[in-house]
């Protein structure tokens, strides 16, 4: 496949995809989901997925006639995974701003990160525990303007 027929393929799938999204736009701001709302929107949309990929199979003729219902359902999957990768961009992007507010405000970069931290932390997955998150920042440079390593 060449990198025209791959864009193409990626620009239809791209245009149902926002279809679906105009569908939906009645259930409100995404933003406004947790990331483990998402992710368990998700799980269940691929779930769904699984079912119909299961129901297109199941007949003599191997794919069914009505693959619309399969290309519904990839979209949603779609959907949901850009919805967590914004989320969670949104959050990157906050969190910057909070740091950057925190060190204007003359704290020193560890304080600073320490107030981030608390706020912002990362969770692994299968892990209920979080750790806070060490963020560098324009205090960490020395003189010459090189960064401390972190």
């Amino acid at each position: 496949m060449t990198r025209e027929e791959r864009e193409a393929v990626v620009d239809w799938f791209a245009e149902q995809m926002k279809a679906k999204l105009r569908e939906r736009e009645h259930k409100g701001d995404w933003r406004e989901l947790r990331h483990w709302e998402a992710r368990d929107l998700l799980k269940v949309e691929v779930e769904e997925l699984e079912e119909e990929l299961r129901r297109q199979w199941s007949g003599w003729l191997g794919w069914g006639q009505d693959f619309e219902k399969t290309i519904d359902e990839c979209c949603d999957v779609a959907n949901y995974a850009l919805i967590i990768a914004h989320t969670g961009k949104l959050c990157d992007e906050r969190r910057n701003k909070d740091l950057a507010e925190a060190i204007v405000k003359n704290k020193s970069a560890d304080e600073a990160a320490g107030i981030v931290g608390r706020v912002y932390s990362t969770q692994t997955p299968g892990n209920k525990y979080t750790k806070p998150v060490r963020l560098a920042s324009i205090a960490d440079t020395d003189s010459a303007g090189k960064r401390d390593k972190v």
